[in-house]
């Protein structure tokens, strides 16, 4: 669903979901083909959204405030 930026709040983070799906996509390939284990570290400030996507790939992540 598009978002009329003209009405949110200044300043403001929004993420744009597709791009942030493509990124975990892609984290997750490199992740499988390597062989290794990729940890997401997030500020407090992060957005809910980005952690449940992140899950949704099986992402292990690390927050601090």
């Amino acid at each position: 669903m598009p978002i009329d930026c003209i009405h949110c709040p200044s300043p403001a983070f929004v993420p744009d979901e597709s791009l942030l799906r493509k990124n975990l996509e892609l984290i997750a390939s490199v992740q499988k083909d390597a062989g290794i284990e990729i940890i997401l570290a997030l500020k407090g400030f992060a957005l809910a959204l980005v952690c449940v996507l992140a899950s949704g790939e099986k992402q292990k992540i690390q927050t601090s405030s």
